[in-house]
């Protein structure tokens, strides 16, 4: 192997594709999600949930445009590796009317070209009846780019993207070693 990438969770499984679209020679490596995780002994990865929220309304700049940058190759990874895992669920945040929070979210969406709704609080109550909205709330909704992504999901997308890219995936379960003792 040329480059061998030592990780297999969500930052490893992306430089590995990004890598394998770039030269041949490609190993990603790495342990498996442990199958009993109250057994566990060793270091848990960043993805071992199912579900994390992803949209582009958020008051800071940066991390808006980051999202945004995500967001938008979800669709890439999907069809390089022929796995699903975005949900285009949508977002809603809402907030007391002078918080800031929400506006400066709704501006940067706005911003972004992101599908934006402002609500207000009977807005808020239409469209999602199970929340108990204080009055004077005010709320943004972010459709088709927001959602969640399935984190698991992500890293088999971006690994398979790599192996088809032409890279080598390899990982193994941990084995719990035994001490002999003379």
């Amino acid at each position: 192997y040329k480059t061998i990438v030592v990780g297999r969770g969500l930052i490893g499984s992306a430089a590995a594709r990004h890598l394998a679209k770039m030269q041949d020679g490609v190993a990603l490596v790495g342990p498996t999600e442990p199958a009993d995780r109250a057994a566990h002994q060793g270091v848990f990865g960043s993805h071992y949930d199912e579900g994390r929220i992803v949209r582009i309304v958020d008051p800071d700049p940066v991390w808006a445009e980051t999202a945004k940058r995500s967001i938008e190759r979800y669709p890439e990874i999907a069809a390089e590796s022929g796995h699903s895992f975005f949900t285009p669920s949508g977002f809603l945040a809402y907030g007391a009317a002078d918080s800031g929070y929400v506006a400066r979210s709704e501006a940067q969406g706005r911003r972004l070209g992101a599908t934006v709704a402002a609500l207000d609080t009977a807005a808020i109550q239409a469209s999602h009846p199970f929340f108990s909205v204080p009055d004077g709330s005010r709320g943004v909704a972010e459709t088709g780019t927001a959602g969640h992504v399935s984190p698991r999901g992500l890293v088999r997308a971006q690994a398979e993207a790599a192996r088809r890219h032409g890279g080598a995936c390899r990982w193994r379960r941990r084995q719990r070693r035994r001490r002999l003792r003379p």
